[in-house]
């Protein structure tokens, strides 16, 4: 999602001294198959490598390893990626 979209997420958290997580705690990860993940809640793509995917949801960020990766689409903060998946950790802060 776009930069502002962050700061308003980052602010509002300010403002009302709610923590971010409980702000956009509403992500989701779904397996697909071995061959497709989908991502819901995505508010940006960190890393992009054929071996290595890293997604920001909320205040933390969804790893994607395996080969050949590949983002096969982007929509409204619903990622889905594609390629021989091997492993999915979720966990570390996100700094936006």
């Amino acid at each position: 999602m776009r930069q502002s979209f962050k700061r308003l997420l980052y602010n509002l958290s300010d403002k009302t001294e709610l923590p971010l997580a409980e702000l956009c705690r509403s992500f989701s990860v779904s397996v697909i198959d071995k061959g497709e993940v989908r991502v819901d809640g995505v508010i940006s793509i960190c890393k992009y490598e054929s071996e290595r995917i890293i997604v920001g949801v909320c205040s933390h960020y969804v790893y994607i390893y395996g080969k050949g990766l590949y983002l096969k689409n982007l929509y409204k903060g619903s990622l889905w990626v594609r390629g021989d998946i091997e492993k999915i950790e979720y966990g570390g802060s996100l700094c936006l």
